[in-house]
């Protein structure tokens, strides 16, 4: 008998299609990206905080908050998460000090974030930031946010074994904040992004994973 024709084929995991990363000093995040319809796009942004300076993070239509703001030191930082446009803006409450890195994936109907771990956490860090591992199937990246009047460049920035750096934020002049993004190329694992200079508490990271 003749043999069935093939089934198709399974559908690919999560992937991503692109990251950026950039700094801004002002009000307005404007995130221009390459993509397509059903893509979906995540968006760590960070920025200078103190009492007298702290900008909420205004969610576009259709997305969400996927890390609360999180306040540490002198920086507070979120993660926000929804569909893909062309031109995404993301607009803050206040002017701010900002350095953002957002990643496009294709293929996911799910997004997870996993905890969060600052600087001053057991074990306490003050060259690295540690994002806790996050296990399942899927596409996982990871994100470090750092402040620190110190002068590093992005060559400086470094993550650990099983990820590999997709974009990253430099500090532009007085505007302090850096974004790393790192997507997981290996098993389970902490991301550890490591800098040049040591400070004990600006800085903290977390991993997301998108499921199909």
């Amino acid at each position: 008998p003749t043999p069935p024709p093939p089934g198709p084929a399974p559908a690919a995991g999560p992937t991503l299609v692109t990251a950026l990363a950039a700094q801004i000093v002002g009000q307005t995040i404007t995130v221009s990206s390459d993509g397509q319809q059903g893509d979906k796009m995540i968006v760590g942004v960070n920025t200078k905080a103190t009492v007298t300076e702290s900008a909420n993070v205004t969610l576009p239509q259709g997305w969400e908050q996927i890390v609360a703001p999180y306040w540490v030191g002198t920086m507070r930082f979120t993660l926000i998460a929804g569909p893909w446009a062309p031109t995404t803006n993301i607009t803050l409450s206040q002017n701010a000090e900002i350095g953002w890195a957002a990643a496009v994936i294709r293929g996911a109907s799910t997004i997870e974030a996993g905890t969060v771990k600052k600087r001053q956490a057991d074990p306490t860090e003050t060259t690295t930031c540690t994002a806790p591992a996050l296990a399942g199937e899927g596409l996982v990246l990871g994100w470090a946010f750092e402040r620190t009047s110190a002068g590093e460049t992005a060559e400086q920035v470094s993550v650990s074994s099983g990820w590999e750096k997709v974009a990253f934020a430099a500090q532009e002049g007085a505007n302090y904040q850096t974004v790393t993004l790192a997507k997981r190329t290996g098993t389970a694992s902490d991301l550890r992004v490591s800098y040049p200079n040591a400070q004990g508490s600006n800085g903290a990271g977390v991993q997301v994973i998108a499921r199909a």
